[in-house]
């Protein structure tokens, strides 16, 4: 191999060194250097390995050089730090969507962006964090196909599953396949979702993207342009309880004072309350939902302080719903 590539490929194998052995806490010698790149079939003098650390810090590497006893180099500048992974690593555990073997594979991949020695605290707090992970092993596949398909502006096609009470698989509909436009992928919930165009419905429907079989790139072209516009997706799921589609309405909620943090974490620090002038140690304001079942559960989760104020024909389609609930369970 000509002299010049091999100091390429040399000088690449030494970031690899530092990144691996070596961290805040953990130095390497170039003797070490030496030993890890003969191992990799290389071989270079003292002077060789100084120019190569040279050449990372002109490069925008941040190295830390100690000298006398224990002294030697160390790689400060990182892509993740540690803080970040473990982020990451949390993301990854905690996500229900994501089935536990490429869990481990994805926590595997994002640990070993940092040290070996970081690496392994950061497994020893592996943890599986949630318990009811998703058993379609297809669906990072299922996600790189509404990629291609965003991409290239085109439909997709897909059967759409469910289970039945002796928990088997089955799809829904009698195995109809779906022709969609995809839009948009969003995480809501702690499920990921596809937000699509419907053809058949003229309208946008919310799929979970592990329930999706069989997925795969239609010859249409995506349609819907005109309805979906430019999809901003904070200002369309801020307003969607569990997923549920339909037109968007301002509410007027009475609730106590102790939960304007609740209200903030769900619809935002945008949102305006005004304290109540009739009723001390309350606030009112008025958000966009979406009528549905998961909007009133919400609400009454909140206990019993808490009063839609306007529209009347939300109270009233409140009202029945707790009639309904209350009806069915006396």
């Amino acid at each position: 191999m000509p002299k010049k590539a091999n100091q390429k490929l040399r000088l690449l194998e030494v970031l690899k060194i530092l990144q691996r052995y070596s961290d805040e806490n953990h130095t390497l010698t170039v003797e070490e250097i030496q030993k890890k790149l003969s191992l990799a079939g290389m071989y270079a003098e003292r002077k060789a390995i100084y120019d190569d650390l040279y050449a990372l810090e002109e490069g925008g590497y941040d190295l830390l050089r100690t000298k006398g006893r224990g002294g030697g180099v160390r790689l400060l500048s990182r892509t993740y730090e540690t803080a970040e992974l473990k982020l990451l690593l949390d993301a990854v555990a905690s996500s229900r969507f994501i089935p536990e073997d490429k869990s481990l594979r994805l926590m595997e991949k994002i640990s070993s962006e940092a040290s070996v020695y970081e690496g392994v605290s950061l497994k020893r707090h592996f943890y599986m964090g949630n318990k009811q992970k998703s058993l379609n092993e297809k669906v990072l596949y299922a996600v790189d196909t509404i990629n291609e398909a965003l991409n290239s502006q085109k439909m997709i096609e897909f059967l759409y599953s469910d289970r039945d009470l002796q928990k088997r698989l089955f799809y829904r509909h009698g195995g109809k396949i779906y022709a969609v436009s995809p839009w948009e992928l969003t995480v809501f919930d702690n499920n990921y979702y596809l937000i699509a165009y419907d053809p058949e419905t003229s309208d946008l429907r919310h799929f979970r993207v592990d329930k999706m079989e069989q997925v795969t790139v239609s010859a249409r072209l995506a349609e819907g342009r005109e309805k979906v516009g430019e999809l901003n997706l904070n200002d369309y799921c801020s307003p969607v309880f569990g997923m549920f589609a339909g037109e968007k309405t301002a509410v007027t909620i009475r609730v106590p004072e102790k939960l304007a943090g609740v209200f903030l974490d769900r619809f935002g620090m945008d949102i305006l309350l005004v304290p109540e002038t009739e009723k001390e140690g309350f606030f009112h304001t008025t958000v966009p939902v979406i009528e549905s079942p998961p909007f009133f559960g919400w609400l009454l989760s909140l206990g019993k302080d808490v009063r839609i104020l306007f529209p009347e024909t939300t109270r009233e389609h409140y009202r029945e719903a707790l009639k309904q609930a209350a009806d069915e369970n006396a």
